[in-house]
């Protein structure tokens, strides 16, 4: 038995002393060894994390390795088209440039944010090739996260957070879009936007999640979901539950 395989089962041992009796650990870690020999082991390690999140009651951190310094970002599941960045002198603008890399006939979207006690003034501002720029108002609610259809394809919102990865809220099929993110440091937020492929799937978007500057993974609704970190020599995985049926690696 080597050292990988002592560690998985120690880990396993004890992160499913809770679980109920038909989970075997022993099978685990066969699947585990026929992984390895195929160069899969990340994956076996995840798998495994997976089944630990699946029961959570609370965040909880769970180590197949030593943790390397530095643990990198949590994989993107979105892709997310370049844009300028934010213009340092105002940190209550957010400008998103597609005249490099488009989005159906987008050229910008400018999210401005004027906040005045308990709620922010936002002005949002789209630009689609050969139109006008359409602007519209919105007051929200400070600390809170928001969005609105644009259209049947365009999602704008605000999450109350310096956010590292966000992801949206809209069932099973999490295919078919594109999205990116800005942070509005004047008002300790980000501005985001999700653009989906199909046509009235905009509407269907319920929320985000995302995971904040403090590692935290967060729900729109004012949640905080339980997670784990999964450590490899090469890479890190980030497992969460949005609820008891949904177990998302990042």
């Amino acid at each position: 038995m080597n050292d990988l395989e002592e560690r998985l089962r120690e880990d396993l041992r004890a992160a499913t002393d809770w679980i109920p009796d038909d989970i075997d650990p022993d099978a685990m870690l066969w699947t585990g060894r026929r992984a390895r020999r195929s160069r899969l082991v990340s994956r076996t390690a995840v798998a495994a994390a997976a089944l630990v999140v699946a029961g959570l009651v609370g965040p909880v951190v769970w180590r197949v390795l030593q943790p390397a310094p530095g643990v990198p970002s949590p994989m993107q599941t979105v892709s997310a088209v370049p844009s300028d960045p934010a213009t340092p002198s105002d940190p209550l603008s957010a400008t998103f440039d597609f005249s490099e890399a488009g989005v159906a006939d987008l050229e910008s979207i400018r999210v401005d944010a004027q906040p005045a006690g308990n709620e922010v003034g936002l002005a949002v501002t789209v630009k689609a090739q050969g139109a006008a720029a359409v602007e519209r108002r919105f007051t929200v609610p400070v600390g809170e996260a928001w969005h609105v259809a644009w259209d049947k394809h365009l999602v704008i919102g605000i999450l109350p957070d310096q956010v590292q990865w966000f992801s949206g809220v809209y069932g099973q099929d999490r295919n078919g879009h594109s999205s990116d993110q800005q942070p509005l440091d004047g008002i300790g937020s980000t501005a985001v936007w999700m653009y989906f492929e199909k046509a009235g799937k905009a509407k269907d978007l319920t929320g985000f999640i995302w995971q904040g500057a403090d590692g935290a993974v967060r729900h729109s609704d004012g949640s905080t979901l339980p997670s784990a970190t999964v450590e490899l020599p090469d890479r890190s995985f980030l497992v969460y539950r949005q609820d008891a049926d949904n177990v998302w690696i990042r």
